[in-house]
Parts: structure tokens; sequence; C-alpha cells
């Protein structure tokens, strides 16, 4: 491929978002009103506050080694990416992707800011941007024991994360749409987040004997010595699998300090040192970092780690629109009610 930019690169991402969705890759989290964070939990969690997530479409596993390598194929020597952030709200997006910095960089700053970023202000070029980034995709070989192409892909970072979700016509989920997923609780009128956060695989805190009582190992991978093939425990009540457990998870907003009034569809911070990750993983041996709650702030965007993965949901039509001519088509229905006997452990890695 050449430089990939506008229509072309909407196209492309539109065409793998098809293509996932046929694959059955995607279920949909409808909208509501939760309180988000825990009194009782870690003290960058204390600051609860209401906030109402619109419905959105999520991966319900986690992108996996044999996804990842098809994606990588399909770029062929196209490895080079420019990320930005809008000017007003710090939310990226990749502006183009090549095979090397220099087209990138040269077929970008052609494009007024506002061509990526309807309304974005007065920046007339792209290289009058203050926030740019330059990532090479880099080839990806995961270490012995990582390596099944069912198990999550780990050792990514979270700008190849992001690039891999945007591609997919897709974003990294932020922390308020993760733990809106992750604390459903499907009982007759019972809110999300019930317990604030001290919510294990779908259950309350307190259906296990004390704070330090074991998570039974039938259903989630937690204080192991490897990722194990997704899905291989049961799923929560919305079809999501490993929201706890396995690997952790990449937000596509940076860590900081929490709102105090009540938010709507929050991007997070517009400018951060470190991106969040979520849902604890294998590497955990306390349970404290398994809930649904709970945040890791020890991401900095250029880390790999054999226990940091990611998923991602479908990112808002107006990402879209600034190019029209890309023939994004309406996307077929997603299922909305999972088969609740998949993901048994019936096929654990040998």
């Amino acid at each position: 491929m050449s430089v990939l930019i506008g229509a072309e690169l909407n196209a492309f991402a539109a065409q793998n978002l098809e293509a996932a969705i046929a694959d059955d890759e995607l279920v949909t989290i409808d909208g509501g009103t939760f309180m988000m964070g825990s009194g009782p939990g870690g003290v960058d969690e204390k600051q609860v506050h209401e906030a109402t997530i619109s419905t959105f479409q999520m991966c319900k596993d986690d992108v996996t080694n044999e996804k990842y390598e098809q994606y990588l194929e399909s770029l062929g020597d196209t490895r080079f990416a420019l990320i930005g952030a809008h000017p007003d709200t710090g939310v990226e997006r990749v502006l183009a992707i090549g095979s090397n910095k220099q087209e990138v960089r040269s077929a970008a700053d052609t494009m007024p800011v506002s061509q990526f970023f309807p309304g974005a202000g007065d920046i007339l070029m792209v290289g009058g941007m203050s926030t740019l980034r330059d990532v090479e995709i880099g080839d990806h070989r995961s270490a012995a024991d990582f390596d099944h192409p069912r198990q999550p892909v780990v050792f990514v970072s979270w700008y190849e994360a992001f690039i891999y979700a945007f591609l997919h016509g897709g974003m990294l989920p932020t922390e308020w749409q993760w733990e809106y997923a992750a604390r459903v609780i499907h009982e007759a009128k019972k809110p999300h987040g019930v317990a604030l956060g001290h919510i294990y695989q779908g259950k309350e805190l307190r259906e296990y004997a004390t704070a330090s009582s074991n998570l039974r190992w039938n259903e989630a991978n937690y204080s192991t010595s490897r990722t194990s093939i997704v899905g291989s425990y049961p799923r929560l009540p919305n079809g999501l699998s490993d929201m706890c457990g396995n690997a952790c998870q990449w937000m596509q907003n940076w860590f900081g300090p929490y709102p105090v009034v009540a938010v709507t569809d929050p991007p997070g911070l517009r400018t951060g040192k470190k991106k969040c990750m979520r849902g604890g993983s294998f590497n955990d041996d306390r349970l404290s970092f398994l809930r649904a709650a709970h945040r890791l702030n020890y991401g900095l965007p250029d880390k790999r780690r054999c226990y940091i993965g990611f998923r991602w949901v479908v990112r808002n039509r107006p990402y879209f629109t600034a190019f029209p001519s890309a023939g994004i088509s309406p996307c077929p229905p997603l299922r909305r009610n999972p088969d609740k006997t998949a993901g048994r452990r019936s096929d654990a890695l040998p």
C-alpha cells in the first residue's frame, strides 16, 4: 500500500470493521448511568462520580495473536503511522499510514487540520499541531508460552494497540466505558456498580468470605505463569470474556484524577504521561487488582509487557465524517444475546 490518508484510510478501517462484525467479534453494551469509582478502594478510585455512557460496541475478547498477525500481514510494508490529537479535546486519531516516516509526514502536512478534526479551530496544516507522534509498527514476536494463536496478543505498546483499533474503525475503550461494561450485573432493578467496584467476574465481593479469599481458578486466570486462550473462562452476562485477569488492557485515556461532577461519555484528560490500564492479569496474585474499579497507572504508552493486551470499541461515526467519499456503509446489527454457555474452560492450553 502507498500512503493511506483521508478517504482511503477511512475505507481501509471500515473494511476491517465490517470483517470484525462478520466474524462476530463484537457485542453491544447498552448505555446507562452508573456510579464510577470506589469509596473503599484505592486513593485514585475514591472520587465516586456519576457517569452516563452511550450505547457502544466492544470486542468480546482481547485481540489474539492470530488476529494481530493477520493485521500485520494486511499492512505489508505500510508500517509507519502518524498520530495526532484533537487540539481542543486531546482525543487521538491516526492521520496517515505509509511505508516510511517522511512520506507520511509529507502527505499529512498538506492537509488542513479541519479535515481530520472538524471544527478544531484555525490551525491550517497538520504541521502546525503541537501534538504529533510518529510510530513504527514493529514485527510482533511472542515469547514462549505466549505464542498460541488464540492467546491474547501481548508485548504491544499503547501506540500499537491504538493504531490497530483505529484501523479497525475503533479506538481503545475509555476507563468509563470499560468499568461500565465490567461492572454489569443483570438482576432486576439492580444498578451497575452496586458494590462500588468490589466486583470480580460479575460477582459482588460479599459472595466471597473475605476480601482476601480466593476467586476460584476456574473463574479467571490470575496468579499463574502465563495467559490463557481467550474465552476459556465463563463470560459475563453481556458476553465479554477476561475482563478479570488473563491480560490487563490498555485504555484510551490518560491517567489522572477523576472528575468531581457528573459526566457523559467523558474522553478523559487532554494530556498526560501515562495511559491507564484495567482488568488485572495472570501475573496478579492480589484480588484487589482484579476489581472492576481498580486502576493501573504505570502505563507509559511505549511500554511492552507480557501481561498487557487490549481490546477495542467501535468509535463514533463523527470520526468518519471528515471524508464523506470514504464509502462508509452502515454496520449490520450486532448480536445482543450472546450464548451464555460459550467460553467455558474447554480448550485450555496444552
